[in-house]
């Protein structure tokens, strides 16, 4: 089905249809277990990001919110792409508003992510994200504001205790597009 199809179609789309599609996406797609990345030996590296489509009003009878308009909702769109296989996880569509709760509830008992990465931007970073990554074992990076409560100093390289654990935090240069700066010994 093309996005075009989706789009004519959308009047007559619920929220049952992106379960489905999500469902058959998620079952389609297996999941690697250690196998190695070029870039990071022995991790699948995973994108997470959520967005806020525009839909329909008809989809605040399956409980989400109304917009102030009073036209549409603009529910989540949480999603999961595995950046090593180049395929989607998961694409959910939720209630919730909240990106960090949506991904954490989709994590909640997933030991098949025990080896991956997962990469997340600025809007994800909490010290209770944190918290479960950790205690789930798993990998992150998260891409934080530069006055973020953890950068503590002017060094490039930070390492922050939180909770007996360290955070390596290390600070870019954005004029060198992004390349990391080297980093002070």
């Amino acid at each position: 089905m093309s996005r075009q199809a989706i789009v004519k179609k959308e009047n007559k789309l619920g929220p049952s249809f992106y379960y489905k599609l999500s469902t058959v996406l998620a079952s389609s797609i297996k999941i690697s277990k250690g196998k190695t990345c070029k870039n990071i030996k022995n991790y699948d590296i995973y994108a997470v990001d959520g967005t806020y489509p525009t839909f329909k009003k008809a989809l605040s009878n399956d409980g989400y919110k109304i917009n102030k308009n009073k036209s549409s909702v603009t529910p989540l769109v949480s999603g999961i792409m595995n950046i090593t296989e180049n395929c989607p996880v998961t694409l959910d569509l939720v209630k919730t508003k909240d990106e960090r709760l949506a991904f954490t509830e989709f994590m909640k008992n997933k030991k098949e992510f025990e080896h991956s990465l997962f990469i997340f931007d600025r809007g994800y970073m909490s010290d209770a994200l944190i918290k479960f990554m950790y205690e789930n074992k798993f990998k992150f990076l998260f891409r934080i504001k530069e006055n973020s409560k953890y950068v503590t100093s002017n060094d490039q390289e930070i390492i922050h205790n939180f909770n007996e654990n360290s955070l390596r935090i290390v600070k870019y240069d954005a004029a060198r597009r992004g390349l990391m700066v080297k980093i002070r010994r």
